[in-house]
């Protein structure tokens, strides 16, 4: 992905995470987890983007002990433009290797195990 899209895997999953948030901003410890990532790693990814201009980070109104991480319109040009790769390796890594029946299965459990994730 790297190659074809000239982004990470792990940079597109942090973009991605703060793209789909609200006001494209998220506090660093719930970016970490969202990206699977420890507090650590984040503190550096996120350090990198602000020098690439992707990302922005600030501390939160009302709490200055936590810190935000902002999606510029930098950082979502690069993930736009990282999509086409991420698709391209999603389907030679998994789904053409799946028949019609695998993927209505996979289809079935992956709706299933995110209804378990999002159940109270």
């Amino acid at each position: 992905m790297t190659r074809r899209g000239g982004i990470s895997l792990t940079n597109y999953v942090v973009l991605m995470r703060l793209s789909e948030a609200p006001g494209r901003t998220l506090r660093m410890g719930d970016l970490a987890d969202g990206a699977v990532l420890s507090a650590s790693r984040i503190t550096r990814i996120v350090a990198s983007m602000v020098e690439e201009g992707l990302v922005t980070r600030g501390r939160a109104d009302g709490d200055a002990r936590v810190s935000l991480a902002k999606l510029t319109s930098a950082g979502l040009a690069r993930l736009e433009e990282g999509w086409p790769a991420h698709l391209a390796a999603v389907r030679e890594l998994v789904v053409d290797h799946l028949s019609a029946s695998d993927l209505a299965d996979l289809t079935r459990i992956s709706a299933r195990l995110l209804d378990a994730l999002e159940a109270p």
